[in-house]
């Protein structure tokens, strides 16, 4: 078999379908939707447009802002916070961290 013949895994592969946050709507009927709170690293990665491992490369260099929540061995980040900091235009961790609690000094002085 001629070696032009084999071509790289990645040409033949298709391209990864993109998962947008508001693009989310129930079922046609009475059947309610569940939407998991917390989702797997894979579903945030998705979120955000990007793979998994630079996720991972993101959060270890501290410019992935959602902290993650440890269940077990697994991680899990809240859907929220991820469609929050996607939509605070990716800051780094830090810059996430005191936007949200900016935010949350500014609903408790409403109501306090």
């Amino acid at each position: 078999m001629p070696s032009s013949a084999i071509l790289p895994l990645s040409r033949n592969t298709p391209p990864q379908p993109t998962v947008q946050a508001a693009a989310v709507e129930p079922p046609p009927g009475n059947a309610a939707t569940v939407v998991s709170l917390l989702i797997p690293d894979v579903e945030a990665a998705a979120l955000a447009g990007i793979s998994r491992s630079h996720l991972h490369r993101l959060r270890a260099g501290g410019l992935f802002g959602p902290r993650p929540i440890k269940l077990g061995r697994a991680l899990r980040f809240n859907r929220q916070e991820v469609i929050d900091w996607i939509g605070a235009k990716c800051p780094d961790a830090k810059t996430f961290a005191a936007m949200q609690a900016a935010a949350g000094r500014r609903i408790a002085r409403v109501v306090g």
